[in-house]
């Protein structure tokens, strides 16, 4: 979910983006899954090597950290110190749990607005002092953590996801996901929109497991602890946020996603398609193995029957149909668009080809760098600072010029396309992080991808 924009909501329509032809058919899609042994394996992995673009250098993301924790980082004691008058949740009694702020300043001269249903009355509050959290939030940061290496921030996070699973209000833990947007430390009852955003339960079962590969060997209770977790999280995730008869993921796990009829039933967002979440989950997880090897047959199946519909790039938001598809969660200005959502496709394709040189990933990067090289005859310079059009690549009139946009057109390049990788690479690293809080989605994505792009996505096995 990219939270970027959206401030009230009704439940119903919370995902805007919490922040921008085929032949193909459905029982395609559907056989591709059923049969297995046809398809690509979760261990593909070829014996060549990846590069990362000219001049990479892991110092450009590593001399962000400091700035970026101070502005987005923040503990549960550090809010107390500063005024803080919230009941936290009683989970969190005797620890010191993290977040990262999704929206309002540091300790809160500008407020932020969430929304939640508590299927009684729908509910909206107001004024939160102290800013809110969204889960991608937590997604981003415990991956951000754990990258770098700062273990203590990243159990924080862990025990802030733990906290706000606990208390989920119709799920039982630890069979349960974390609401997706929730203010501060405060108790869930009056403060969380309670459905969850499968794209960050993905991406802290990642970080999870990336964390049980690095103890492994040197401390065996931390990593069991870990991985015993990101099963737990990996079973919440079957159970409220697959469909099983196409093994197509649902964006979140409320009934708007997960009934036929409901508005967003048949809705997806392909920038929630985790390939790596799904091969780590099959290499730890072997009772539901075969299930996590379905569903990235399908994503991918999925992914390039959309993509072939179009110019080349994706939309926000896509329907059963590989058309572009308007999700009724704030976005009908953008669904059609390759924007502030589907900005993460090329990201989290990269990371698939930079570790599992995985053909889908290649053929996804390629068509996607075919078409931005070709539309800006190579120059990164060229590249518009208006959103492109899925269905014919043309140019919107919505911006696009953030520093994220260009990470996710550099990203493109990673299967093959050598001379804009190294091009769009130098010129994105040349862009430091903002020194003041503007607005957490492009700060976070653009670490992100200065990451992977500069090396510091080690893979730990």
């Amino acid at each position: 979910m990219n939270c970027k924009f959206v401030f009230v909501l009704p439940i119903s329509a919370m995902f805007f983006a919490c922040s921008e032809s085929s032949t193909s058919s459905s029982s395609d899609i559907s056989s591709a899954v059923v049969d297995i042994s046809s398809s690509s394996s979760v261990t593909e992995t070829s014996a060549a090597s990846v590069s990362l673009p000219a001049g990479a250098n892991i110092a450009y993301p590593d001399n962000m950290y400091a700035l970026w924790k101070s502005k987005y980082y923040v503990t549960m004691a550090e809010e107390i110190a500063a005024g803080s008058t919230d009941s936290p949740l009683s989970y969190f009694s005797g620890m010191n749990p993290a977040r990262i702020r999704w929206y309002g300043t540091a300790f809160g001269t500008t407020p932020c607005t969430i929304s939640g249903l508590n299927y009684s009355s729908p509910a909206i509050w107001n004024s939160y002092k102290m800013g809110c959290t969204v889960s991608e939030g937590i997604g981003y940061g415990m991956l951000i953590t754990q990258f770098y290496g700062d273990m203590d921030a990243f159990d924080a996070l862990w025990v802030y996801n733990k906290g706000f699973r606990q208390a989920n209000y119709y799920e039982n833990y630890p069979i349960a996901l974390m609401p997706w947007g929730v203010r501060g430390f405060a108790d869930i009852a009056t403060s969380s929109s309670f459905s969850a955003a499968l794209d960050a339960d993905f991406d802290i079962v990642t970080a999870l497991i990336l964390a049980y590969y690095k103890y492994a060997s040197v401390d065996a209770t931390r990593a069991n602890a870990y991985l015993a977790d990101a099963l737990n999280i990996g079973n919440a995730i079957l159970k409220y946020g697959v469909n099983t008869a196409n093994w197509f993921v649902y964006p979140g796990d409320d009934p708007m996603w997960t009934m036929a009829g409901k508005s967003g039933y048949g809705i997806h967002n392909l920038s929630y398609f985790s390939p790596v979440a799904l091969r780590l989950l099959t290499m730890v997880d072997a009772a539901n193995s075969a299930s996590w090897n379905n569903i990235l047959i399908a994503g991918y199946a999925y992914m390039k029957a959309v993509q072939a519909n179009g110019a080349g790039l994706f939309p926000d938001w896509s329907n059963e149909s590989y058309e572009a598809a308007l999700a009724k969660s704030g976005d009908e200005n953008t669904y059609f668009l390759f924007n502030d959502e589907a900005e993460r496709i090329p990201w989290r394709i990269a990371w698939d080809y930079y570790w599992f040189q995985s053909a889908d990933a290649a053929q996804v990067l390629n068509k996607m760098a075919d078409f931005i090289v070709t539309k800006t005859a190579g120059s990164v310079d060229a590249i518009p600072t208006y959103a492109y059009v899925f269905k014919d690549g043309s140019v919107s009139t919505k911006d696009a010029s953030s520093i994220e946009h260009k990470g996710s057109y550099c990203l493109m390049g990673f299967a093959g396309a050598t001379d804009w990788f190294n091009n769009c690479a130098a010129s994105f690293n040349a862009f430091s992080m903002t020194t003041t809080y503007t607005n957490y989605y492009p700060d976070n994505l653009q670490f992100l991808f200065s990451q992977l792009m500069n090396g510091r996505f080690v893979k730990p096995f």
